[in-house]
């Protein structure tokens, strides 16, 4: 009687082991991103759900992130956490929460960024190992510029360029500038003020410069929707004989040479008319 009693209790002390050795199955979700989507530039929260933690084989484990661009942690922020260490929400003490705060790189594109997760299933030799990617959304604050040539002046060196802001977002104190380089010589102030130039809108500044054949290097400097200074260079292009038509004329016109032969043949007639009434006086005597 008493050997059947032993064996069971050893039973149910082997079955209770097994579960407390396997029963540690924590499930991890991504329940919150603030603000939604994330801005380049700025900060976003991620609120992380686990779930399950209250076996007490979950005792050590730990979770933690691994940010990767476009996503950053601040100097001296704890990525990794004992799940044990982190206060329950009131659901019978089986999730808790973990929040983080990462800062995106103000050169972040749209579309869907990944957070990288580990979670470490006790604190043996024989830990479990998890890992676990989420997506987080990024939205694109830049603005984006085709420029042009727009006009040249020879006779002016009033020099032109056009704007439009492809961009899906509006730019806001706008610079435009022409360094200084090779294939232009600019006189006068060397950067306009835009001020804002709204998504799909367009424009012109004007600059006294004096360029030549071949690549010519503009900058153009604005803040983007978070009030971040970004700075986009470009190119256009001067072409030899596109704005001849506006060069001063160095040749004589039609007109000129009309009044000259005009004065040749009054002058031809005069002296002829003087040559023959000379004559007829000679004949006379």
């Amino acid at each position: 009687m008493k050997k059947s009693i032993l064996i069971c209790l050893f039973a149910v002390f082997t079955v209770l082991s097994f579960v407390s050795a396997t029963g540690c199955d924590i499930s991890t979700s991504l329940i919150s991103q603030d603000p939604y989507p994330a801005i380049p530039g700025d900060y976003v929260k991620l609120v992380f759900e686990l779930s399950g933690v209250n076996n007490p084989s979950c005792q050590g484990s730990m979770f933690e992130i691994a940010p990767e661009y476009p996503f950053s942690s601040d100097p001296g922020q704890n990525l990794a956490v004992n799940v044990n260490e982190i206060s329950f929400i009131d659901n019978f003490k089986q999730t808790v929460i973990v929040p983080y705060k990462l800062r995106v790189d103000k050169d972040a594109v749209d579309g869907d960024a990944v957070i990288k997760t580990k979670l470490t299933v006790g604190t043996t030799d024989t830990s479990k190992y998890s890992f676990e990617n989420f997506n987080v959304s990024v939205k694109d604050v830049r603005a984006n510029f085709d420029v042009i040539l727009n006009d040249y002046s020879y006779a002016t060196n009033n020099f032109v360029i056009g704007i439009v802001n492809v961009g899906k977002n509006d730019a806001e104190s706008l610079i435009v500038s022409i360094p200084e380089q090779a294939n232009i010589v600019v006189s006068g102030a060397s950067e306009k003020v835009i001020g804002s130039l709204a998504s799909n809108d367009d424009t012109t500044v004007s600059f006294s410069a004096t360029p030549k054949a071949g690549p010519i290097n503009i900058t153009l400097s604005y803040n983007d929707k978070t009030n971040n200074r970004r700075t986009l260079d470009t190119q256009i292009v001067f072409q030899t004989g596109a704005f001849d038509n506006t060069k001063a004329s160095t040749g004589k016109s039609a007109t000129y040479y009309a009044v000259i032969i005009l004065i040749i043949l009054v002058v031809g007639y005069l002296i002829y008319r003087h040559y023959k009434k000379n004559k007829k006086k000679k004949n006379s005597l």
